[in-house]
């Protein structure tokens, strides 16, 4: 999730960074398009500074512009209007900020919706409510039993969902419709409860034998596929057989504490491998060695089946 929340923020940071150029200059090559804008925004008297990047929108067509400082941002924009003089020719460049370019789409398309089958996503119904908490203005409508389910709102705000949805499945494997029909309540959560607070740690193998411990909450996700189901009951193996947690030393309350041990567990949906989230393709094939190292061999043919 802190890796999610990063890369949001840091695409916030950019949109105040970067500008929309229009009115550019027709059957010219990419190349010398950009070097033509890179010497045009370079120069003071044009409110330029430094720039981090120059992207041509073929399609669109636009340049978008983004430079090192938010503030070189605004000048730009200001010391309107622009020309850009190309093999004796001025051609007049149009600029805006790419929020404005929402606002103005916002107006032509007055709503979008889509429906999304959560069956093909890493953690079903899951993954779309964790997801939507950054977008309280949407419509959210859940279709049993066939999982499906349809958003609705303004272009700007759908857009930006299905981009964070777009991110989130680059690296992910469906499942196949085997996987589908596994069961009627597939896995996507394994939430285990800690009921040992005040208690004693009396086994040998902890640090401090005898000495009381704090308990905890523990929530960790599987994929809704049969491997994940079949992952469940490695773990469950594992938790009975006291590989799950350990009792670690507090030294900010001189009291320990209960902490995940050797096995790797997802406790977040989204945020990739380093914020401890999905998508991580490896997690699966890291999990079932882990589990091997504990003497929980069949881990092996979950991953494989």
């Amino acid at each position: 999730m802190q890796t999610m929340v990063h890369s949001v923020f840091q695409k916030m940071a950019e949109m105040g960074h970067t500008v929309c150029v229009r009115g550019l200059p027709a059957d010219m090559e990419q190349e010398r398009l950009e070097d033509k804008l890179l010497i045009h925004f370079l120069r003071e008297r044009n409110g330029g500074g430094e720039i981090s990047s120059i992207r041509i929108k073929a399609t669109d067509p636009c340049a978008i512009i983004t430079f090192e400082d938010s503030r070189v941002a605004l000048n730009v924009y200001s010391c309107r209007p622009q020309f850009l003089e190309v093999d004796g020719k001025m051609y007049e460049l149009s600029l805006s900020f790419p929020w404005q370019e929402s606002l103005h789409l916002n107006k032509v398309i007055r709503d979008m919706s889509v429906t999304i089958d959560c069956n093909y996503l890493p953690l079903g119904e899951e993954t779309i409510k964790t997801i939507t908490e950054n977008f309280p203005g949407l419509d959210i409508h859940y279709i049993k039993p066939q999982r499906l389910c349809t958003i609705k709102g303004s272009y700007s705000e759908v857009s930006d969902l299905v981009s964070h949805l777009k991110e989130l499945l680059v690296d992910f494997e469906p499942p196949n419709e085997e996987d589908l029909q596994v069961s009627e309540s597939p896995v996507d959560k394994n939430k285990t409860m800690v009921v040992l607070q005040g208690s004693e740690a009396s086994k040998e193998e902890h640090p401090n034998p005898g000495l009381p411990f704090e308990g905890g909450v523990f929530e960790a996700y599987l994929p809704l596929t049969s491997k994940g189901q079949g992952f469940l009951q490695c773990l469950e193996k594992a938790f009975k057989q006291g590989f799950t947690f350990t009792v670690c030393p507090n030294n900010s309350t001189g009291r320990a504490k209960i902490t995940w041990s050797r096995i790797p567990h997802k406790t977040i949906i989204t945020g990739g491998k380093s914020g401890n989230g999905y998508p991580d393709t490896a997690y699966l094939k890291d999990l079932a060695e882990a589990l091997r190292t504990c003497g929980i061999e069949n881990a092996y043919s979950s991953y494989n089946h």
